[in-house]
C-alpha cells in the first residue's frame, strides 16, 4: 500500500498543474472543480486505505526488538 501511497502524490503534481493551467486560460472551471473534487477524493482514501493498513500489520511484533521501541 506504500507503494500506491507514494504513486499517488507524484501523480498529483501534474493532475494540479493541469488544473490550474485550464483556470489561468480562462474558462474549463467546471472542469478544474472536478478535477480537484475527484484527486480530493482518490487521495483521501488512498491516506485511509494506507492507515487501515498500518493498523492492521502486526507493527508492533516486529518492532519489539527495535532499541527505540517504547512500551508502557
Amino acid at each position: 500500500m506504500m507503494n500506491v501511497e507514494l504513486v499517488a502524490m507524484f501523480a498529483i503534481v501534474p493532475l494540479l498543474c493541469i488544473s490550474i493551467r485550464l483556470v489561468l486560460l480562462g474558462q474549463f472551471y467546471a472542469l478544474h472543480k472536478r478535477i480537484q473534487i475527484t484527486l480530493g477524493i482518490l487521495l483521501a482514501v488512498a491516506v485511509l486505505l494506507f492507515d487501515i493498513e498500518v493498523l492492521a500489520s502486526p507493527w508492533r511484533t516486529r518492532a519489539m526488538g527495535s532499541p527505540y521501541f517504547v512500551t508502557g
